[in-house]
């Protein structure tokens, strides 16, 4: 059975869901959570130096076939996750990068945002933003379906191999638009649906 690992944060809400079916799963926590169904109260990052040497340790027991990051919690985090990932030459990796809570609220600073674009992206097989997401990383609104095709081009000129950006909640969006164009070699995804 193929090992999966996920770095991400510790929730709660979805604490069954770290590890899903049809591999066998590890995860290495980035931050905890306080939160119920209306929301999140309180979060707190770990320390990075942490989560390196959860990274290290499953890595070099349990090694993963693939890898896929969620929220990281510092500029630290991404950091560690970054350099680990090129350490261990993790080369299966998604990177969805939770940046914005339902809310609509920021869960990192500017600083870990750009450091997401300018370090994971290029190290990911697929980045899967929400349009929320992709504005911040492309730093271009992100709002109708050539906008969101424009963000994932975008995202795979930054280096990732391919890009699916998630239109969420659109309310004047009357049906499923999918939009697959690529250069050779590269993929790039723009997907909104009404929920």
């Amino acid at each position: 059975m193929p090992l999966r690992l996920r770095v991400l944060l510790l929730s709660p809400r979805h604490g069954p869901g770290i590890h899903e079916n049809r591999a066998h799963g590890t995860s290495a926590i980035t931050a905890v959570t306080a939160q119920n169904t209306l929301g999140v109260s309180a979060w707190q990052a770990l320390p990075a130096a942490l989560v390196a040497k959860q990274i290290d340790a499953l890595a070099e027991d349990l090694r993963p076939a693939a890898i896929k990051t969620g929220m990281l919690g510092s500029r630290e985090i991404v950091e560690t996750v970054a350099e680990r990932i090129a350490r261990h030459r993790l080369t299966t990796y998604v990177l969805d990068p939770v940046m914005v809570a339902t809310s609509g609220d920021r869960l990192l600073d500017r600083d870990a945002e750009k450091v997401i674009a300018r370090r994971l992206a290029p190290l990911a097989l697929l980045v899967t933003p929400n349009l929320n997401e992709a504005e911040i990383l492309v730093d271009a609104e992100v709002r109708t379906p050539d906008q969101m095709e424009r963000a994932a081009r975008a995202l795979v000129a930054m280096g990732a191999r391919a890009a699916l950006v998630k239109g969420g909640r659109r309310p004047t969006e009357q049906a499923a638009r999918s939009r697959r164009r690529s250069p050779p070699g590269s993929r790039s995804v723009a997907r909104s649906s009404k929920r």
